[in-house]
């Protein structure tokens, strides 16, 4: 067998295996996800959103060829985001994706600041 044709499945089976842990930890974080209120901050939620957060930031770093394709479509709303149909999503990674709806035919920049 051929390295070269190998080393493709290899990086696809850790991406799969990366997407699994990271809605494994998702759902032992936030078993009910998260809800529309007020959070304290420095709390319980604010530090298991920050540990989400820090391993999304990780993740998205082999996610980041995928940005702006349906498979980055698929992850968001893995973690709970509601996209619309040809939506172009170039970079969002958040604990509070739960919480975020973007409509069909949106274009989300990775330069957006919130």
């Amino acid at each position: 067998i051929d390295v070269i044709l190998v080393l493709p499945l290899i990086f696809l089976a850790a991406m799969v295996k990366m997407l699994l842990g990271v809605l494994l930890f998702r759902l032992l974080l936030f078993p009910f996800g998260l809800r529309q209120g007020r959070y304290k901050i420095y709390g319980w939620t604010h530090l298991r959103g920050w540990m989400l957060d820090s391993v999304l930031m990780f993740v998205h770093t082999f996610f980041a060829p995928s940005s702006v394709t349906p498979v980055y479509n698929m992850l968001l709303t893995a973690l709970g985001a509601k996209i619309g149909a040809g939506a172009r999503v170039e970079q969002l990674a958040s604990f509070s994706n739960g919480l975020l709806s973007i409509g069909a035919g949106s274009s989300i920049s990775a330069s957006l600041s919130c």
